[in-house]
């Protein structure tokens, strides 16, 4: 199987929940949630992802830390960088990057080379250097925005998307997921993301799960403001 084949994504996912003790309905309804992506122009190769959130749980297992698969198998990437403050979140997600390469290989193109990672705060710029500015094609996150504000307060939410900002390149793409089921997206968030030079070039309103689509949770799409960057 070749994961160039988009029509092979589904596969995957099934080998990922297998692989992870994980029921294939969940892998099913968890896959679906991401095929808006491919819908993206230009389609990126290069990403990032901002806060991953992988765990071990007793009870579930693998908790978390699914998004750096879905960026990877639904967009066709080489590479995904993923970008945590947590190093144990870091740990867990290569650890099982690390499992699932060698059981599935045919779902990982370059193998654990697909993943890069690198444990840093958002919201301290000099941690944030390790990034390149103008890197990626696409910045995806979810849920990380929200977490920082209630953490830090509204000032540390603003240098986080400083920093995302910085990392995109002029033609890129911020994918950003900040809302809880129901709620729109926080138009504070997108004024500070204007103040970076992007604007909120559409909302994509996806189930919360295929098993509750009545719940829906919006994702905003910013682009880069003309003559800026």
């Amino acid at each position: 199987m070749n994961i160039a084949n988009r029509d092979d994504f589904p596969q995957c996912w099934s080998k990922l929940f297998s692989g992870l003790g994980m029921c294939q309905q969940l892998g099913d309804e968890l896959k679906d949630e991401y095929l808006f992506l491919q819908n993206l122009t230009p389609l990126p190769e290069t990403i990032v992802n901002f806060g991953c959130s992988a765990k071990w749980d007793s009870f579930v297992g693998f908790e978390g830390g699914l998004e750096p698969f879905a960026l990877l198998w639904t967009l066709k990437a080489k590479k995904v960088v993923v970008v945590d403050i947590s190093e144990d979140s870091i740990d867990t997600l290569r650890k099982h990057v690390n499992e699932l390469t060698v059981n599935y290989p045919q779902c990982f193109e370059y193998g654990t080379n697909s993943f890069e990672y690198l444990v840093a705060d958002m919201t301290n710029p000099k941690e944030m250097s390790q990034l390149s500015p103008q890197q990626f094609e696409l910045a995806y996150c979810s849920r990380v925005l929200l977490n920082i504000e209630h953490g830090s307060g509204l000032g540390a939410v603003r240098t986080a998307i400083a920093e995302i900002s910085r990392v995109v390149k002029p033609e890129g793409l911020i994918v950003s997921h900040e809302a809880d089921a129901c709620n729109p997206y926080p138009s504070k968030y997108v004024d500070i993301f204007s103040e970076q030079g992007f604007y909120k070039a559409e909302i994509i309103r996806q189930p919360e799960s295929i098993s509750m689509p009545g719940l829906q949770i919006e994702y905003a799409i910013f682009k880069r403001l003309p003559n800026t960057g």
